[in-house]
């Protein structure tokens, strides 16, 4: 047994890492949206369309190394039916999941570099 399958703090972690990724992803496309008209009419706004895009993307890196961390410490298979198991399956999928979540913010993120008229 790990500490991380019976440690309270080591599962708040791990559903961090788990649910960080879909939530920095959503107030990074709520933001962007909702500052691009600004951006538009001001080329100094661009900056804080960088801005939002760090600050929503270094969470989800954070929740992607928990995760990753987690997995590699557990050495039972994701399908064996215990604590361990469930855990690392938890880990592998949350890691996925920042994964996809992180790719999605750096790509919201890359349009501004590519903004130059608003028409």
């Amino acid at each position: 047994m790990t500490g991380v399958a019976h440690s309270r703090s080591g599962m708040a972690a791990l559903w961090y890492g788990f649910s960080v990724g879909p939530a920095a992803w959503a107030a990074h496309i709520v933001g962007d949206a909702a500052l691009v008209r600004y951006a538009c009419n001001d080329p100094s706004m661009h900056w804080w369309l960088h801005g939002l895009t760090v600050i929503t993307g270094v969470p989800t890196v954070i929740g992607l190394a928990i995760c990753v961390r987690v997995a590699r410490s557990i050495a039972a298979p994701e399908d064996a039916p215990s604590p361990e198991g469930r855990t690392r399956f938890l880990a592998v999928v949350g890691a996925y999941i920042a994964g996809i979540s992180l790719a999605l913010v750096l790509l919201e993120g890359a349009y501004v570099f590519f903004i130059s008229d608003c028409a």
